[in-house]
């Protein structure tokens, strides 16, 4: 199935669920999945994941990674990883034992949940998970965090609710430590990229500032659906759409 958009046609992949998603809703839809979601949870995570694992192997953005690639993954919630949904998990899954994936997660719990997992399972050796959020430079942000629903934490600098709204939704503040994409690969000695994911709530834009030297070496883009001008965004990087992914979109690079 394709699908117009303001820089051409594209693959469309997003499954009838994620479609029925964005017309009832994010609340309506977590309260109709919960009892899903209960179930998965009884489930053994390696089993879960490994049954997601097969039925993405040819979806966006996951066919595009193979045994021994690098890969970056921005934003590994742990209720993602609880339902076994998490794409740094599948991108560690897909590189194998020759590959490695950069996992930047600024949420304690949600960092340490992705640490154990991966040490579980037998994948810590191709895993590098980074305790920090990506920006634009060194620094320390305002974050705000929801216990019962860490897909959903941001950081105050891009959040368009004040803070008597965020505390109204529940959530928590704190004060996190950002870093730049480019400086933890830089630091690792880090020479291809064959994917770069950024599954954030808004700050794609300060993000992309801060990885212009890893782009330039990335073969694709993966960004969440945050609103219509991230589409553009990846186009003003260097990247084109190529599909709508389980998240948002992939992009491929232009190649003049």
């Amino acid at each position: 199935m394709t699908n117009q958009t303001g820089t051409g046609l594209i693959t469309n992949q997003k499954s009838i669920a994620l479609r029925i998603k964005r017309v009832v809703g994010h609340r309506v839809w977590r309260v109709i999945t919960r009892p899903i979601a209960f179930g998965l949870k009884l489930m053994p995570q390696s089993l879960v994941f490994k049954v997601g694992m097969a039925l993405r192997k040819n979806s966006y953005p996951y066919c595009l990674i193979t045994e021994g690639d690098t890969a970056i993954q921005v934003g590994a919630p742990a209720d993602l990883l609880r339902i076994g949904r998490s794409r740094a998990v599948f991108f560690a899954m897909r590189v194998g034992a020759s590959g490695h994936v950069f996992i930047f997660e600024p949420e304690p719990n949600s960092a340490k949940a992705m640490r154990d997992y991966l040490q579980r399972n037998g994948m810590k050796d191709r895993a590098t998970v980074v305790e920090k959020g990506c920006w634009s430079s060194d620094r320390v942000l305002r974050f705000w965090s929801n216990p019962d629903h860490p897909a959903s934490n941001l950081l105050e600098d891009v959040s368009k609710w004040d803070e008597t709204e965020l505390r109204a939704r529940q959530y928590q503040p704190s004060e996190v430590p950002v870093t730049t994409i480019d400086g933890v690969l830089d630091a690792a000695n880090v020479t291809t990229v064959k994917m770069v994911s950024i599954t954030t709530n808004g700050s794609e834009d300060e993000i992309l500032s801060g990885a212009e030297k890893t782009l330039a070496k990335a073969d694709y883009l993966a960004l969440a659906e945050t609103g219509e001008e991230v589409h553009a965004l990846a186009q003003s990087v260097g990247f084109r759409n190529m599909a709508l992914d389980d998240r948002g979109f992939t992009a491929a690079r232009i190649v003049e």
